[in-house]
C-alpha cells in the first residue's frame, strides 16, 4: 500500500459516495458480538454498495465515541430496540417498519433479511477488490484492514489503554481467554483450564508465563490448583463470577464503561502475545483472532467463520 494513502479517509469518501444507507444499530449484546458484527456488516456494505450508517443510542455501553473515533454517519431517528435482527418482530414490528420507511426512506433497517445476507458463507469465501481503498484480497483480509482503521481508539481511551499495555513486554507471556457465565448456556462447552494449557504446549509454547482473561475469578483458582508453579498476570477480581449480559446490562454506566475499558484492554494484550489459546464460539476469541491476523492463534472449539 503506497506509503501516501490513508485507508480512512478513502473509506470514509467511499462510504459517503453510496446512495443507499443501512443503519447497524449497537444494541443489548456482548462488546465482542457487537464488535465482530459491525466490522462484517462494512464489509458487506462495501461489496454491496451500502452506505453503512451507525446508531448507538440505545447501545447498552453508552456512545460509540466514548471509545473509539467516528467513521461514518450516526443515524439520529429511532431504532427499535431490543434489536430485531432474527426474526420479523410480529404485527407491532411489521407497523414499525412502515413508519420507519416513511419518514427516512433512503435509511434501510438491518433487519432479519439483511442479516441472513451479511451471515451467508458465500462472503466468507468471496475475493473482493475495490480499487478506491487498494484493496484486493479476501473478507478476512479486509476484515483485519476495516477492524485496525473503524476501531481506532479516541484519545482517552487510547491513553488509558496504552498505560496498561506499556507496562511490559507482553510477547513473552502466552494468553488465554476463558469465558464462562452465560455463554455456557446455550453457545458453548466448558472447557477445564488444563486444556487451554494444553493446547499451547501442543502447538510448541512455553505455557508457563501466563496472561489470563476471563469473567469467572474461579477459573484463576482453577489454574492454581493445577500447577501452583505458573506465573500469570490477570485483571480478573474475585467478585466475577461470570458474565451474564442481563445483569451487566443493568448496571450503572460507570460500571459498565469500567468494565468495557478493562475488555478492550484485555483484548489488546491477547493480541500481541506470544501465542493464544481461546474458542472462537466466543466473539471475544474471534476478535482476537482478527486482531493477531491468525498469527499464533487457536480454539479448543469451533473454526473461526465470519
Amino acid at each position: 500500500m503506497n506509503k501516501d494513502f490513508c485507508f480512512k479517509s478513502a473509506y470514509i469518501a467511499l462510504n459517503s459516495s453510496f446512495n443507499e444507507k443501512l443503519i447497524y444499530p449497537l444494541t443489548d449484546r456482548g462488546l465482542g458480538s457487537e464488535l465482530n458484527n459491525l466490522l462484517l456488516t462494512a464489509v458487506y456494505c462495501l461489496v454491496n454498495k451500502k452506505q453503512l450508517v451507525l446508531y448507538d443510542s440505545n447501545w447498552n455501553s453508552g456512545r460509540f465515541e466514548d471509545y473509539f473515533e467516528p467513521f461514518c454517519e450516526r443515524f439520529k431517528g429511532i431504532v427499535e430496540i431490543p434489536n430485531y435482527i432474527f426474526g420479523d418482530g410480529g404485527k407491532k414490528r411489521r407497523i414499525y417498519k412502515k413508519i420507519h420507511y416513511y419518514l427516512y426512506p433512503s435509511y434501510q433497517l438491518l433487519d432479519s433479511s439483511v442479516w441472513k445476507e451479511i451471515r451467508n458463507p458465500k462472503l466468507q469465501s468471496q475475493k473482493i477488490k475495490i480499487p478506491e481503498l487498494a484493496f484486493n484480497g479476501s473478507s478476512f483480509d479486509l476484515l483485519y484492514i476495516l477492524e485496525k482503521y473503524l476501531l481506532q481508539y479516541n484519545t482517552k481511551t487510547k491513553k488509558i489503554i496504552h498505560k496498561e499495555v506499556n507496562k511490559r513486554n507482553w510477547n513473552r507471556f502466552s494468553g488465554i481467554h476463558v469465558r464462562r457465565g452465560d455463554k455456557l448456556i446455550r453457545e458453548a462447552g466448558l472447557f477445564i483450564v488444563k486444556c487451554y494449557l494444553e493446547k499451547g504446549n501442543e502447538k510448541g509454547f512455553d505455557m508457563h508465563d501466563l496472561f489470563v482473561a476471563s469473567d469467572n475469578f474461579q477459573v484463576l483458582e482453577e489454574l492454581e490448583n493445577y500447577n501452583s508453579y505458573i506465573e500469570y498476570i490477570s485483571y480478573c477480581e474475585p467478585s466475577d463470577n461470570g458474565h451474564h449480559q442481563k445483569s451487566f446490562n443493568n448496571q450503572t454506566m460507570s460500571n459498565i464503561e469500567s468494565q468495557v475499558l478493562r475488555l478492550l484492554i484485555e483484548i489488546e494484550i491477547l493480541s500481541l502475545t506470544k501465542c493464544f489459546v481461546g474458542t472462537f464460539s466466543s466473539n471475544i476469541g474471534r476478535l482476537v483472532h482478527l486482531k493477531r491476523n491468525t498469527l499464533n492463534s487457536y480454539s479448543l472449539d469451533s473454526d473461526w467463520s465470519l
